[in-house]
């Protein structure tokens, strides 16, 4: 039997394109399993809902088919033993704030420089919309 059948969740054109849009926002397919998760989606059907859309959006695109969505690929990190706190690049101090090893997270401080901060967010400004999430209900979009 059909997982979506099974537990009564119905994947919709909406929750479709919206795996779409996260996907060409840079989100990996992990975040999106994770989103749909935490809307009350259950676990099978949205792999099969994320799997099937982003397949079926690649072959529109003409874009060669990946054996497995999530290729296993070394993240390079920055070595904290015995590390300084306080470092400097590119001519500003940068501080290191926190780390934690699960998940693997490096909190710095300081890292842009106050003029780098707003010339990112006067580049982002004209693409910056409410976000939307899945209404679990209808598997419709909402702000």
């Amino acid at each position: 039997m059909n997982s979506a059948l099974a537990t009564g969740q119905v994947v919709t054109e909406d929750l479709r394109r919206w795996i779409v849009a996260q996907a060409e926002a840079g989100c990996t397919p992990e975040d999106v399993l994770r989103a749909m998760q935490a809307s009350g989606w259950a676990e099978e059907v949205a792999v099969q809902a994320l799997e099937s859309t982003l397949r079926e959006r690649l072959e529109q695109l003409g874009r060669p088919l990946p054996t497995a969505l999530v290729d296993s690929v070394p993240v390079p990190e920055p070595l904290l033993a015995d590390a300084p706190a306080t470092l400097w690049a590119a001519g500003h101090e940068v501080k290191l704030l926190m780390t934690m090893r699960q998940p693997r997270v490096i909190v710095f401080g300081g890292f842009l420089s106050d003029e780098e901060c707003e010339g990112l967010i006067a580049l982002s400004h004209p693409r910056l919309l409410r976000s939307e999430t899945v209404d679990t209900q209808t598997g419709g979009s909402e702000v």
